[in-house]
């Protein structure tokens, strides 16, 4: 009698002798996956397994295989009952069920996992953008197909640099490429709404922090994202993520090059706004982070960090600077610096720095952190960082219950919507920069257009 392993390794190798691979993400829309949409999902992913299988180094063939039982288990877990047991990589969570039996995770009844709120903050649920959301399983098929370096866009290094105004307004929001259409009650979607709150503000740019669900496909950067966004008086950024890269980064690259609206980025995917007060800087966290690990861990390239050395030398004058990423530089309840705090931190010692992110979907202000223990020996003075995420943009998500009476949160979006579909989801929303000479405020603006959180920094 074979093994679980062992049956399928034989469907990875049938599938594989018998079907091409698939290389556009075909979206089931807002209906449910039908039989077929589900063994179509089988074949293309035992065809992008054996892909990496083939191509993959036997590190990284190991990491593999321990990320889809983790997320099998994990899930299993969540759907009986476990809501401390929310998968870590939540687009692999059905992978295992699909390669082995062309099927999602069941409840442990047999019946649909109802929502509820995991500990992470996750709606756990088969509603589209929910935890057990069989669609997130198309990112995962994406991120096989395009394993191999030879899948991916090219990485361009000639980012433009702007000049800006001394009173510029910015708006912000992350992980926003969700659609308009996706609900099935006819109510407007939170990426409606707070698109529509971020031209009531008219700013002078808008920076889209990254996230076109699912994989930043062409098709679904063109339904999801192009033409939906709002668009700044002097400009708009769009930046690369962990799901854009899940297609090799062909999509975001295809809006760059082909939509005006993000013509001031110059074609690339990081930039800089300058005036004589501060520095704005978006940066690429995704594109060089480790694929074996789902693109989740932001990384900076050696280029980008020139980019940002050269900036800080060569603008003097300049003593605050707003940083945009799409990783978070801290761990979702603060406690936690990232691998890409530790590059970005000491870079920006001698400043002070707000940071902005995404990644997470939830919207949060930690406690300032200070950066003297960054800065080389005999430096003068020392840096603050105000680290922000802003990945609230519009996935539906609930509040972590590692943000409830946290001292690392200053503040961080914990009230429920009435939404009978998505029960348990916080406001989705934005921020709203307005630099005045060398002053800041910032205001988190909620889907509904109520500030909930403001505050003003004047120049020292």
């Amino acid at each position: 009698m074979s093994t679980p392993t062992e049956t399928m390794a034989l469907k990875i190798n049938d599938a594989a002798s018998g079907s091409g691979q698939s290389t556009e993400l075909r979206p089931f829309g807002t209906a449910a996956p039908s039989d077929t949409d589900l063994q179509d999902l089988q074949q293309r992913l035992l065809v992008a397994v054996n892909n990496v299988r083939v191509t993959g180094t036997p590190e990284q063939n190991q990491m593999l295989d321990y990320l889809l039982n983790q997320a099998h288990n994990q899930t299993a877990d969540l759907v009986s009952g476990d809501t401390n047991s929310s998968p870590v990589h939540h687009i692999l969570s059905n992978v295992k069920s699909l390669l082995m039996h062309a099927q999602v995770m069941p409840t442990s009844t047999g019946g649909v996992a109802v929502s509820s709120v995991s500990d992470e903050g996750d709606l756990v649920g088969k509603n589209p953008y929910e935890s057990l959301d069989v669609r997130w399983t198309e990112s995962a098929v994406c991120w096989l197909e395009h394993f191999s370096p030879q899948t991916k866009a090219d990485f361009r290094t000639a980012p433009r640099t702007t000049a800006m105004g001394g009173d510029v307004s910015i708006a912000v929001a992350g992980d926003w490429g969700t659609g308009f259409d996706y609900r099935t009650d006819g109510v407007p979607t939170p990426a409606e709404k707070v698109a529509n709150q971020i031209r009531a503000l008219a700013p002078t740019y808008t920076v889209h922090l990254g996230d076109v669900y699912y994989a930043g496909t062409g098709v679904e950067e063109q339904r999801n994202f192009i033409g939906k966004w709002p668009p700044g008086a002097g400009g708009s950024f769009t930046l690369n993520s962990n799901h854009e890269m899940y297609s090799g980064a062909q999509g975001y690259y295809s809006v760059l090059d082909g939509d005006g609206d993000f013509a001031a980025q110059n074609r690339n995917s990081y930039f800089a706004l300058t005036n004589a007060d501060w520095l704005v800087i978006g940066l690429d966290t995704a594109y060089h982070a480790d694929e074996i690990h789902l693109y989740q861990h932001g990384f900076l390239d050696p280029d980008q960090c020139a980019f940002v050395d050269d900036l800080i030398a060569t603008n003097p004058t300049a003593k605050r600077a707003i940083l945009l990423t799409h990783h978070n530089g801290l761990s979702v309840d603060g406690m936690t610096p990232s691998a890409l705090w530790g590059q970005v931190a000491p870079r920006f010692a001698g400043l002070e720095l707000w940071w902005y992110w995404g990644h997470m979907h939830a919207g949060i202000v930690y406690s300032d952190r200070g950066t003297r223990a960054q800065m080389q020996p005999n430096s003068i003075g020392g840096g603050i960082i105000h680290a922000r995420c802003a990945g609230h943009g519009a996935v539906p998500a609930g509040e972590p219950n590692s943000l409830v009476a946290n001292p690392s949160a200053v503040w961080h979006e914990n009230r429920t919507v009435a939404d009978l579909l998505y029960p348990g989801r916080v406001y989705n929303g934005l921020v709203a920069l307005t630099l005045n000479g060398a002053d800041l405020t910032e205001e988190f603006i909620d889907e509904e257009g109520a500030k909930v959180y403001a505050r003003t920094f004047l120049a020292k």
